[in-house]
């Protein structure tokens, strides 16, 4: 009778641990889960992927020409365990479709049970103007917030940065492409309005609205704030 007892003890234990493994382990893996996957600066020879996690992870991507040979690896640039990640790819082949999953924490994930798709545009000569903007991101209590993600949209294909540890960053808006990646977008620094989106997970979020002439830089960018600096001079 004790012998029995304690076998049913044993493994109703076992049972009440594997639960409270599995619980732990699907915890775990919503904290460690990219959240917000932008694909972005995509060329004919390469893209940028960036997320964020609800936990300070490391994380890297695994990309192919077909879903089911994501063999090739490239590395979280952020370097060591973070909220935010940005992978660039470089070395690709022109208007060419590629695949890839993200690794966070050590666990695999997808789009929704594929992975993600982008195509590198056609190959086109160099851009012959370089209009180049740059700015800094600011928490609320004025210090820098370092590897925060910067989007930038200029009505064709977005391009993204981060920033530095001292929070400042820059973006040649002349590499943006066309929505169909067939040629550089047309800048006129004037009229081209600029959008700024910033993720600086867990820190906040923040946006501006500038125009090219008079983002040289952009006033300081605060976290938690909309900012609409259209109306400020060259």
């Amino acid at each position: 009778i004790i012998g029995i007892t304690v076998l049913g003890l044993g493994l109703a234990a076992g049972v009440i641990l594997g639960k409270f493994r599995q619980i732990f382990r699907q915890g775990a893996a919503a904290e460690e889960a990219p959240h917000q996957v932008r694909i972005t600066n995509i060329t004919d020879t390469s893209f940028t992927a960036s997320w964020i996690t609800d936990k300070e992870t490391l994380g890297f991507i695994k990309f192919g020409e077909s879903q089911s040979s994501l063999s090739t690896t490239e590395e979280d640039e952020i370097g060591g365990e973070s909220f935010t990640h940005t992978v660039s790819v470089r070395g690709l082949s022109p208007e060419t479709s590629y695949f890839f999953k993200i690794n966070s924490g050590g666990l695999d994930f997808d789009n929704n049970g594929i992975a993600w798709e982008i195509k590198t545009g056609p190959e086109i000569p160099g851009s012959s103007e370089t209009t180049i903007i740059s700015g800094t991101v600011l928490k609320t209590g004025g210090d820098p917030s370092t590897n925060s993600l910067v989007y930038i949209s200029v009505g064709g294909s977005p391009i993204s940065t981060t920033t530095s540890q001292n929070g400042s960053w820059v973006i040649q808006l002349s590499a943006a492409r066309e929505g169909y990646l067939s040629s550089y977008l047309s800048i006129d620094e004037s009229d081209t309005l600029v959008e700024i989106s910033v993720q600086a997970c867990p820190d906040g979020v923040a946006s501006a609205q500038i125009y090219p002439a008079s983002a040289k830089p952009v006033p300081p960018i605060i976290l938690g704030q909309i900012h609409d600096f259209k109306n400020l001079p060259p």
